[in-house]
Parts: C-alpha cells; sequence; structure tokens
C-alpha cells in the first residue's frame, strides 16, 4: 500500500511527502526479504527524488535497483530500470550513454502502463538533438507526439512539444 500511496503522491505533486512513503516502503520490503517490491521502490524513490532535482539522490536510487539479480526481474522491470537509467544520464549530460538505454526502454516488451515508454520517448528527443541526430531527433518527437495523443496525456503533449523546440 505505500508504495501505491508514494507513487500517487509524487504524480499528484506531492513529492516530498512521496519521498517517505517510498522509502518506508523500501525498508519493509527488505525485511520481508521481498526483494522484487525492495528494487520496484527504489525505482520509484528515484522518480520522486527526480521530480524534486534531487539528481544525485535519484541516480542512487536506480543503481539499488539495479541490483536486483537479473533472475528477479520481469519486463515491466527491465524498462522502467533502462528508462531510469537513461533519465538519470540525461540529468548529468552523458547524452550518449543515455541513448542506449532509453533506447532499450523504447524496444522493451512489458505489461505495465505506457508510462515508461513515453517518458524515455521525452527524453530521447533532447538527448539525439545533443548528439546531433536531428533526423532521428524529429522522427522521435512526432512519436512521442502521437503516443501522448493516443494516451491522452496533455501534459506529455506539452513536454513534447516544448523539447522539440530544440530542434
Amino acid at each position: 500500500a505505500l508504495l501505491g500511496r508514494g507513487v500517487a503522491r509524487y504524480r499528484v505533486d506531492r513529492a516530498a511527502d512521496a519521498l517517505a512513503d517510498l522509502a518506508l516502503a523500501a525498508r519493509l520490503a527488505g525485511e520481508l526479504g521481498d526483494r522484487a517490491r525492495w528494487a520496484r521502490a527504489h525505482l520509484e524513490l528515484a522518480t520522486a527524488h527526480d521530480w524534486l532535482g534531487r539528481y544525485d539522490d535519484s541516480a542512487r536510487a536506480c543503481e539499488a535497483a539495479a541490483r536486483l539479480p537479473p533472475d528477479a526481474r520481469d519486463a515491466a522491470f527491465e524498462r522502467a530500470l533502462a528508462m531510469a537509467r537513461g533519465r538519470t544520464a540525461v540529468r548529468a549530460g552523458l547524452y550518449a550513454e543515455a541513448r542506449p538505454a532509453l533506447e532499450a526502454a523504447l524496444e522493451l516488451e512489458g505489461d505495465d502502463p505506457d508510462d515508461d515508454r513515453l517518458i524515455a520517448q521525452l527524453l530521447l528527443g533532447p538527448t539525439l538533438v545533443q548528439l546531433g541526430e536531428l533526423l532521428a531527433a524529429e522522427q522521435n518527437f512526432a512519436a512521442a507526439l502521437a503516443e501522448a495523443e493516443r494516451l491522452g496525456d496533455g501534459l506529455a503533449r506539452c513536454a513534447a512539444l516544448g523539447n522539440r523546440v530544440l530542434l
């Protein structure tokens, strides 16, 4: 329940409140030996820290989640981890490192919501611009806009349009 409430809180711009829920969820999952839930809580902590502009804390939470053994990961976790690693690299200005992680997040299949895929698209466009891949960036921006419209996500649409100005 804490994990879900933490996610809901940062999505309604209560990231500071979410941190307490997510940290407690991670601690309890660790005490119970639930490695997958512990790692998922750390991925969500990474997002909450990112939303607060705490990029170093976000990077640490992302790498903590990455300690989940590969045999305990599902496709949704792999996609979320790839997106988080890509986001971490973007925040650090490491665009060449960000690109393969973000592209992996777009390619991985999973039963998870489309959030991680859309976020990866929103981050990949500016990454491609920074790498001088303007045609690929333009195509990515178009795909991100189409996906945002398909999902009815007005905020993501605004983000894609705002990022597209970099072209």
